[in-house]
This record gives structure tokens, C-alpha cells and sequence, in this order.
């Protein structure tokens, strides 16, 4: 996963690349012209990147049918 927690044994340019998708991600918050909506869907939030989890407002939780 790419937003999976980042560890030492994370590809350099996997690790360039989040760094980069957070950095992005943070200019359209800041942005009071920009209304952006992310939608995220996980079967394994305890992965998540907590970096990614502080920049998401809301999480739901949606249980088993």
C-alpha cells in the first residue's frame, strides 16, 4: 500500500514519493480558494501512515453486512 506506515526498509523512492503526495496535499488544505473532498477506503486502517490519518478530517467506520 502506498499510505501503509513508512518504515527503514521503505524503497527510497517510495518514501520520495509520499513525502511529496503529503507536501501536495498540504498546499490544497492551506488553499482557502481550493474545496478538494478525499475519499480513502481501507480493509487495514491499523497500516495507515498516521501522518495520512492527521490530514484527514473525518474517518467513519463502516462494520460487516
Amino acid at each position: 500500500s502506498f499510505l501503509r506506515s513508512r518504515t527503514s526498509q521503505d524503497h527510497e523512492a517510495t518514501a520520495m514519493m509520499k513525502a511529496q503526495f503529503m507536501s501536495l496535499w498540504d498546499g490544497l488544505i492551506t488553499d482557502p480558494s481550493c474545496t478538494v473532498i478525499v475519499m480513502g477506503a481501507t480493509n487495514r486502517p491499523q497500516d495507515l501512515d498516521r501522518a495520512i490519518l492527521r490530514r484527514m478530517p473525518a474517518t467513519f467506520h463502516i462494520g460487516l453486512p
